[in-house]
């Protein structure tokens, strides 16, 4: 199997995995949100114009951060590169942070929900536990250059020194 297949392959498999982790993302949100309702879980102290506002701007730095990614992630394609610039020279999975740091978050506000806030940082967990787990198709893809990759970058987080 030539690089370029396992390539295409790897592709396959990261819109699986975002579809599998994005309905487990909905999945424990709706959970979430019933636990609000039958549980009488007093909403977040936060006015609902203020909190559709922070939801908006969550929202929109989110789209910027998904739209750089998605252009950087099609260039290095059509290079036949690692990605390592824009957001991915910050961390190796720069989508999954805007899931896990800026939507999820900012769905929480705009419910008002407790519980959706504290889901999140399950749900960081099972983001993370993707991530790791596409990172090894990424070696086998890019070896060496992507050991070194990991070195200079944090995977959800930026790397501090």
């Amino acid at each position: 199997m030539s690089k370029f297949d396992i390539k295409n392959k790897h592709q396959e498999g990261l819109f699986k995995t975002l579809f599998t982790v994005g309905l487990i993302n909905l999945f424990i949100g709706v959970i979430a949100l019933t636990l609000d309702i039958v549980f009488e879980i007093p909403p977040l102290p936060i006015d609902k114009n203020l909190s559709f506002i922070i939801f908006l701007i969550l929202t929109l730095f989110y789209a910027f951060i998904l739209i750089w990614s998605a252009l950087i992630l099609a260039s290095a394609k059509r290079e036949n590169k690692l990605a390592k610039r824009g957001p991915y020279k910050i961390c190796r999975h720069p989508m999954y942070v805007g899931i896990v740091l800026l939507i999820n978050p900012a769905l929480a506000i705009l419910f008002c929900s407790w519980s959706l806030l504290e889901a999140s940082i399950i749900l960081y967990f099972i983001w993370k536990r993707f991530a790791l787990k596409e990172e090894k198709e990424l070696l086998k893809i890019f070896g060496e250059e992507y050991k070194e990759y990991i070195k200079k970058t944090g995977c959800l987080f930026p790397k501090i020194c």
